[in-house]
């Protein structure tokens, strides 16, 4: 049997929940500014890139664009292969400096090489003449964006924690 006097021990120590832990509010702080202002900008990144894909990449899949030859300066392998060069309409009213080769690559194509291209005016690179599916990750990028940065305004700035909501305001009013 405990005395009166003996300092009581907390029995609930051990099973304290975890933002009662020293560091946990530096942690909570992180995770808060990752969701409300990483989210946001990653999503935004997504639309944005996306978007601006998606025409050129429309255009490249029904073969849409000016025809030309993609001069190939260099061949970079990883795990995929990616060839930039330049590229030269066949009226000579297009040169474009510095842009990649999108899909459709050639596995024995290499520096020197001049390849049939198609632009479709995307700013970053020039397609295959048969065609492409990159409209395919352009449309899911713009998509994914958008139904983020969409979940985003609607969990934080609409439902920023604090504010009622606008039923729990009309049955107090009523």
């Amino acid at each position: 049997m405990q005395s009166s006097q003996e300092p009581q021990r907390d029995r609930n120590a051990a099973s304290r929940a975890p933002e009662h832990q020293p560091g946990a509010s530096v942690t909570r702080i992180v995770d808060r500014l990752m969701w409300i202002i990483g989210v946001p900008l990653v999503a935004l990144f997504a639309l944005t890139y996306g978007w601006t894909q998606l025409g050129p990449a429309a255009r490249a899949a029904h073969r849409e664009g000016s025809l030309g030859t993609f001069h190939v300066i260099s061949k970079i392998c990883q795990k995929d292969c990616r060839l930039r060069g330049d590229f030269v309409s066949d009226d000579g009213t297009i040169t474009r400096d510095g842009v990649d080769l999108y899909g459709g690559i050639p596995h024995d194509a290499d520096a020197g090489d001049s390849l049939r291209a198609l632009d479709t005016g995307d700013p970053y690179g020039v397609y295959p003449p048969s065609g492409s599916r990159q409209w395919v990750w352009s449309t899911l990028s713009t998509a994914g964006g958008g139904a983020g940065l969409l979940w985003w305004v609607w969990r934080y700035p609409l439902r920023a924690p604090g504010r009622r909501s606008t039923a729990a305001l009309g049955k107090r009013s009523a």
